[in-house]
């Protein structure tokens, strides 16, 4: 019964993000940023939304698969029209320390993305 317990809880953990309340959650940070996320993303997102610590500029994508996590210090700001996607099985976003990560798009017509 013990394993049983445990590995609730560390599915609760590593698939919070998909929690009914908690993607309703993530998609409401967003919308009021006029960004978007494609399904699923990874990572601490929530968390660091409500504390302050991820910062996603506008008419940014998060394209499924995106992990972004930030440590206890980290910080991660993403720029305006900003498309993240998984080009490689190992692109992630990871910030441990109080330096941000940048990010910032090299398209001019991210800019204009249409929210519709």
């Amino acid at each position: 019964m013990d394993a049983l317990k445990l590995y609730l809880q560390k599915w609760r953990w590593y698939e919070r993000n998909s929690l009914p309340w908690n993607r309703l959650a993530i998609h409401r940070e967003l919308a009021r940023r006029n960004a978007f996320v494609r399904w699923p993303v990874q990572g601490n997102v929530l968390e660091s939304f409500r504390e302050g610590r991820l910062e996603i500029g506008e008419h940014t994508l998060l394209e499924p698969h995106v992990w972004l996590t930030t440590g206890d210090s980290g910080r991660i700001r993403i720029g305006r029209g900003t498309f993240l996607n998984v080009a490689s099985p190992s692109t992630r976003v990871i910030a441990r320390s109080p330096l941000a990560t940048w990010f910032r798009s090299r398209h001019r017509r991210a800019s204009t993305w249409p929210i519709t």
